[in-house]
């Protein structure tokens, strides 16, 4: 049986946790924005969380384009109030009404992929690996479920930056499945939100 060398378990090691975080941060976009949240988005520090935790996806990262477009959210905050963007969101999410069984399974991988950091660091690479394709049949298992919620808040939304935080969420289940379902969204057309950021 081949033992993967320290620097390979290192690396899944932190691959894994950054897993974890970006799952953190998709249960925070799955549920009614929090002054926090709000205040992250709007000075830059979201973003900067997605960027350093998805740097481990290398050149194909989707989360790429979204990051500019939250860069440019963050330009346009000068000119708003952080209460008036924390009442716009909240007032969508309201309308759109996503429910919370979402954040709860964002949680729930974020708990996995800590599961698998931890074997990773401590050199138990069989219960890594076998965590790992735990986490990829869930995720299988749960698609569906997570493409039709994003799907419906990204096509019924109004306000842009509530449709960037579907995106990315979307983007974290492509990462984890395989399946592109950040390009899914983008390819069923036709909508676009009327919030501007110019």
């Amino acid at each position: 049986m081949l033992v993967p060398d320290e620097a390979t378990m290192q690396t899944m090691r932190q691959a894994a946790s950054a897993r974890a975080c970006l799952w953190r941060l998709c249960a925070e976009v799955a549920e009614r924005p929090s002054e926090d949240l709000v205040g992250r988005l709007r000075d830059g520090r979201f973003g900067d969380e997605i960027r350093r935790h998805s740097g481990w996806i290398g050149e194909d990262s989707p989360f790429d384009e979204l990051l500019k477009t939250l860069g440019a959210f963050v330009n346009r905050s000068a000119r708003f109030s952080a209460d008036h963007d924390l009442a716009t969101l909240r007032e969508e999410w309201d309308r759109l009404d996503p429910g919370t069984e979402v954040a709860a399974t964002a949680r729930h991988f974020a708990e996995l992929a800590d599961g698998e950091s931890q074997a990773w660091g401590q050199g138990d690479h069989e219960a890594a690996k076998e965590l790992r394709v735990a986490q990829f049949h869930e995720a299988e298992a749960r698609l569906e479920h997570l493409a039709r919620w994003c799907q419906r808040l990204d096509d019924d939304t109004q306000v842009l930056i509530t449709q960037v935080l579907v995106r990315i969420l979307a983007a974290q289940v492509t990462v984890e499945s395989g399946r592109d379902l950040l390009g899914t969204l983008e390819r069923s057309g036709g909508h676009t939100a009327t919030f501007s950021f110019e």
